[in-house]
Formats: C-alpha cells, sequence, structure tokens
C-alpha cells in the first residue's frame, strides 16, 4: 500500500511540474506576442532628412511602407505560430470551446493595443513636427514650375477673343 502510495505522488508530481512547465512556455509565448508588438510604438514610419534639410524624408517612401509591412506580416505569422503553440501546450482539442475563443479574444485585444499605439507614435511625430508653438521646420516644399510655351498659348486667347 505505501508504494502504491508513494507512485501516485511521484506521478501526480511529474503531472504537475510539466503543467508548470508548460504554464510557463505558455506565459512566456504571450510574453514574446507583447515585445514583438511593442518593436514599432516608439518609431514612426517616416522621419525628417538629417543634414542641411529638415524636411520630411520621402525619397524612400515606397521602401520604408514595404518594409514596414513585410515586417507586419512576418510578426502575424510569428504570433500565430506562439498561439498555435499555445494551443498545443494548453492540450486544446477543440478550439472552438469558449475558453479558447476567450483566449484568443485577449491575444487580438493585445494585437490591437499594439496596433494602437503605433499608430499614436505616427500620430504624435506629426503633431509634434507641425504644432506652432514649437516653430517647428517645415515638413514640406512645394514648388511651382511655369512653362513659357502655356502662358503664350493662353495670352495669344485672351488676345484672339477678347480685344
Amino acid at each position: 500500500m505505501f508504494l502504491d502510495i508513494w507512485d501516485y505522488i511521484k506521478t501526480t508530481r511529474a503531472e504537475v511540474h510539466d503543467l508548470e512547465n508548460r504554464l510557463h512556455k505558455a506565459k512566456a509565448n504571450v510574453e514574446q506576442i507583447q515585445r514583438v508588438m511593442s518593436t514599432w510604438q516608439d518609431v514612426p514610419l517616416y522621419k525628417r532628412s538629417e543634414g542641411k534639410s529638415t524636411l520630411l524624408y520621402l525619397d524612400d517612401k515606397e521602401q520604408r511602407l514595404n518594409n514596414r509591412y513585410k515586417e507586419l506580416d512576418e510578426t502575424g505569422k510569428k504570433i500565430h505560430g506562439l498561439l498555435k503553440e499555445n494551443g498545443e501546450l494548453l492540450k486544446v482539442e477543440n478550439y472552438d470551446t469558449d475558453a479558447w475563443r476567450n483566449y484568443v479574444d485577449y491575444v487580438d485585444q493585445m494585437v490591437l493595443e499594439g496596433f494602437r499605439k503605433i499608430i499614436h507614435c505616427n500620430l504624435v511625430f506629426f503633431l509634434r513636427e507641425t504644432d506652432p508653438t514649437q516653430n517647428p521646420d517645415p515638413l514640406f516644399e512645394s514648388q511651382l514650375q511655369l512653362q513659357v510655351k502655356l502662358f503664350y498659348l493662353q495670352f495669344l486667347f485672351i488676345k484672339k477673343y477678347i480685344l
């Protein structure tokens, strides 16, 4: 009888230890999701040029957008993988249960909060850079290019029909 109890204690202890390890790993995965989403929350998409001109640097706009999109796409795949791994760690048998849907909603809220912070960072950048109380340098430069031929044709039109 003593051996049966001892075997039960060892088995239960091993199961609890296994559960503890899986929960720690699942928690670490959730923390990693939070870290991954915070990657861009302090880095605006655009920046001012360095050097003499302090205008908004847009020469690499397409490349910046493509790079950010690629990073977000890779992050989405990584988050999906971590979520799938947590399902395996938590031994989810039915992914249609309310408990699992609530867990996925919890992770979705973390991701949405990360996106909110990313958008906030970019909006604060533009707000700070256009605040008139700070006397900011201009963000953009406009140019009007006049073409002589166009004015010449318009002048002829005006002269012919008005005069």
